[in-house]
């Protein structure tokens, strides 16, 4: 197995560096790419060098916030990272919802999701939520119901603009990506902290939907988040912040 990580930014071609790096145009070969909402060109122009130079390989492209690359946060530049299997396959997946006023059934869309890209032999499936219309928990569940022993991984992506998630042939607004690793021979394991601590006075959501926080101690959530973070925080606060707590506990965890 061959795996590498590093920055890039709009001025190079991916392809070039993945080849210098000992990397081809292999069905076993996945390239994620984190992109910052500061820059949705990076991103197309790199998925059009890969298509050219590495049409068999598997490309999904995550817009984030910011990346992380070596212990520090990367705000102006797209994170890779670059893994090409052995012994194992590759498959990658999407679902896209309407956008109307109706909350898709996000339990649902993980079940579809399940059926057509995990197998008996699914180690390992990294899922990605582009939009705000999906419960990222419930979706989760569903994906997990089909093989309860399956690794999964991944992230929700929100913006105010709804930056896609980019594959090589589309982009999905509202919708979700799952990419699964088949083997006999991986056995992942994952590890995650948020090495947050509690800090201040608890405060109670008193109304919300799914994933939606409305208020918080019977006041508009907005001015709570205000009153903590600033006059500014509608403007500088990424979408998916604005609709979670900062810290959330839930049945005393």
């Amino acid at each position: 197995m061959r795996a590498a990580s590093f920055t890039l930014d709009s001025n190079h071609l991916l392809a070039e560096k993945l080849q210098e790096k000992g990397f081809d145009s292999s069905a076993s070969t996945l390239i994620q790419i984190f992109y910052p909402y500061s820059d949705i060109t990076a991103p197309q122009q790199i998925l059009a060098s890969i298509k050219e130079s590495l049409p068999n390989s598997h490309v999904v492209a995550i817009p984030v916030l910011a990346g992380l690359y070596r212990g520090s946060v990367v705000d102006n530049r797209a994170v890779v990272s670059a893994i090409q299997f052995e012994d194992a396959d590759v498959r990658v997946e999407s679902v896209t919802i309407a956008n109307n006023k109706t909350l898709p059934d996000s339990y649902a869309l993980g079940e579809q999701l399940a059926r057509s890209v995990i197998s008996s032999r699914t180690r390992l499936v990294f899922c990605y939520t582009a939009g705000n219309r999906i419960n990222a928990e419930n979706l989760a569940k569903g994906l997990s119901q089909r093989n309860p022993r399956i690794t999964l991984a991944g992230s929700v992506t929100s913006h105010p603009q709804h930056l896609p998630i980019l594959l090589t042939d589309k982009g999905i607004s509202q919708g979700a990506v799952a990419i699964a690793i088949d083997s006999d021979r991986i056995w992942p394991t994952i590890y995650h902290s948020n090495d947050w601590m509690m800090l201040g006075t608890p405060l109670t959501i008193t109304e919300g939907r799914l994933n939606t926080v409305s208020s918080i101690n019977k006041e508009p959530a907005r001015l709570v988040y205000q009153r903590y973070l600033g006059e500014d925080t509608q403007e500088k606060l990424n979408g998916s912040c604005a609709r979670f707590p900062l810290l959330m506990e839930r049945d005393e965890k």
